[in-house]
């Protein structure tokens, strides 16, 4: 018999990484085809890629990695997607697209372009009197 109290091991759902040249497309904004390009870097939640869609804008790709289980993960990027959707300012980036493929969660954005990229990599930040370093 078995016991509720045991912990029940199920299945994981690994979403399918888009590789550089490949052509992926959203459902969410009615088939608006992205291709991916080199990667430009990478962080504790996600992988952010080159990619243009079809009228050749130049963009970026984020693909959030699998660090929760994905029904967390998806929950948790549809809050942030709708939030990042509705951001308007100079400072922040803006979203173009927002959308799962291959169980892969993924947002297109505007790319950003920085002459010092290590103008905005903490060394050294306090938030809420609490001291964090940057690995």
């Amino acid at each position: 018999m078995n016991n509720i109290n045991q912990i029940v091991n199920l299945p994981t759902i690994r979403g399918i990484q888009p590789v550089p040249g490949e052509a992926i497309t959203s459902l969410a904004t009615g088939g608006n085809t992205y291709t991916i390009g080199p990667r430009i870097d990478e962080g504790n939640f996600g992988v952010v890629y080159n990619c243009s869609d079809d009228w050749g804008n130049d963009l970026a790709v984020k693909v959030l990695k699998p660090v929760y289980p994905y029904d967390k993960l998806k929950e948790n990027a549809e809050g942030e997607f709708h939030r990042l959707m509705e951001l308007r300012h100079p400072n922040i980036t803006f979203v173009y697209d927002a959308f799962e493929y291959r169980y892969t969660l993924l947002h297109c954005n505007r790319k950003m372009f920085c002459a010092n990229i290590s103008t905005f990599r903490f060394t050294r930040f306090s938030w809420y009197g609490l001291v964090y370093a940057d690995s």
